[in-house]
């Protein structure tokens, strides 16, 4: 497990830095929600997708070596969260 963490952080340093700032910032945000979750539920699904996310990227570098593709847990965990968010949070009445 060590040896594949190496491998990721080496090929995230090679990204722009941009990005990598830009991933600092949403993991912050998205870590922020533990303050959120004892009283809202829509905290609770944001922290849970976000963790089921970093567990899909793991996987899936797993399986390709390739640090490009460990987004793909985004389309299928946060466009339903997205739907959900929208729904039931943004536009209740």
């Amino acid at each position: 497990m060590g040896d594949m963490m190496n491998e990721i952080n080496v090929q995230m340093a090679a990204l722009p830095l941009a990005v990598q700032y830009w991933m600092n910032w949403m993991s912050l945000v998205f870590i922020a929600s533990i303050v959120f979750v004892w009283k809202q539920k829509a905290a609770r699904y944001v922290l849970l997708c976000f963790v089921l996310t970093a567990f899909s990227g793991l996987l899936v570098y797993y399986v390709s070596k390739n640090v490009h593709l460990m987004g793909v847990g985004h389309l299928l965990l946060w466009i339903p969260l997205f739907y959900y968010l929208y729904q039931y949070e943004i536009k209740r009445d």
